[in-house]
């Protein structure tokens, strides 16, 4: 973080942060390791265009962030050792005998799609929201900004 320019180290060792706005960023991206754009005030809102036209972050235009859908292939796909493989399981035939099972494995998949369904929904707001305000083009991507990842 000193080299980035976030916290500076005097002589005696004392850490002291240059920008508080600018250190939750990067405590925020560190431990979700991706920042809604549209969630965040305007203060931190000009430091992540100052650290895009750094190349210090990256965007990202997809509806989900890496860690989102890395666990949608957990849930869904048999791409880990230990997936659960749900669709998997399900479109090659097999029958759940066990009902309880069956009722997990579909609760899941109701929690899959409502959060998809927020997800698709909270974007769509935005961009309703995006164009009222300063009269968009058509063309404007709303996702160029949305996810944040440190490069």
């Amino acid at each position: 973080m000193a080299e980035a320019g976030i916290v500076t180290i005097n002589n005696k060792g004392d850490i002291t942060l240059k920008n508080y706005e600018e250190y939750l960023l990067y405590k925020d991206l560190y431990h979700n390791k991706s920042v809604n754009y549209y969630l965040v005030p305007d203060k931190i809102k000009n430091i992540i265009d100052n650290e895009l036209d750094k190349n210090n972050v990256i965007s990202s235009n997809t509806l989900l962030s890496k860690e989102e859908a890395s666990w949608f292939n957990y849930v869904l796909n048999d791409k880990y050792s230990n997936s659960i493989g749900v669709r998997n399981k399900y479109i090659h035939g097999y029958v759940e005998s066990n009902q309880q099972k069956l009722m997990e494995d579909y609760v899941l998949l109701v929690r899959m799609v409502l959060i998809l369904l927020g997800k698709i929904e909270y974007d769509l707001t935005i961009e309703e929201n995006e164009r009222s305000m300063i009269k968009l083009s058509p063309s404007y991507n709303h996702y160029q900004l949305q996810l944040l990842l440190i490069k």
